[in-house]
């Protein structure tokens, strides 16, 4: 077996050992992931910048009521959930939506 063959088995493994150990389903949080603080009661404009401070670039607001569609003035709302929950690592681009 050539050298570059064994390197690439080796490889190979190590791979699907990992794939192996998380399920191949888990995620890993990387040097890169921004973990979702709970802003859950703060002013919904504090808590988008917040969120954008952090490098998201995907907050989107929206009301918690099916009676409203939109939110018009952040600055008058509070956030009562946050999609994805709290703890949550997420990438800089991933959608986060707070309610």
């Amino acid at each position: 077996m050539s050298k570059i063959v064994q390197l690439a088995s080796v490889a190979l493994s190590a791979i699907a050992l990992t794939v192996a150990a998380f399920g191949g389903t888990t995620p890993i949080a990387t040097a890169s992931s921004i973990t979702i603080p709970d802003l859950t009661g703060q002013n919904a404009k504090i808590a988008e910048d917040k969120l954008e401070s952090l490098g998201l670039t995907n907050v989107t607001l929206a009301s918690a009521n099916p009676k409203y569609t939109m939110v018009l003035a952040p600055e008058n709302w509070k956030v009562v959930s946050i999609e994805p929950t709290p703890g949550t690592a997420v990438s800089s681009n991933d959608d986060v939506i707070l309610k």
